[in-house]
């Protein structure tokens, strides 16, 4: 598993060996909150195990993100 904090938009994202989990981090009160935002399956039959994830924002367009994994 591989795990980033995408710091401008407060995100957490997860590469798991099935999928990649991204989530928003919230504080509440003395923990911070985690909301899932979106999952994508990588395969069905994954076998490969992420060792390296990269995140940043599109510079044509600010809302969308992109997530470079490297198995």
């Amino acid at each position: 598993m591989c795990l980033t904090y995408y710091k401008p938009l407060n995100l957490c994202i997860f590469a798991l060996v099935s999928d990649i989990v991204v989530h928003s981090i919230h504080q509440s009160g003395n923990k911070k909150v985690f909301n899932q935002l979106v999952s994508h399956r990588i395969t069905a039959n994954n076998e490969l195990i992420p060792t390296q994830l990269a995140v940043s924002q599109a510079k044509a367009d600010k809302d969308k993100l992109l997530v470079c994994l490297a198995v």
